[in-house]
């Protein structure tokens, strides 16, 4: 699934400006799954995370 959602943006980033991706995660160990993948915390809300469209690019290629 997740490889799925991360194909997903990157074919959008091809037609729109973004800048990554977010998510938001259920609970801890949620946020833990995510940062496996690069995902980063934000600072004001840990449990969403943001995974920048260059390492999106760099990881998929």
């Amino acid at each position: 699934m997740m490889v799925n959602a991360i194909e997903r943006v990157l074919k959008v980033s091809e037609h729109l400006g973004i800048i990554g991706f977010f998510v938001d995660a259920k609970n801890k160990q949620a946020g833990a799954y995510y940062e496996q993948f690069g995902f980063i915390p934000l600072p004001d809300n840990p449990l969403e995370l943001f995974l920048p469209l260059s390492t999106l690019k760099k990881a998929y290629a």
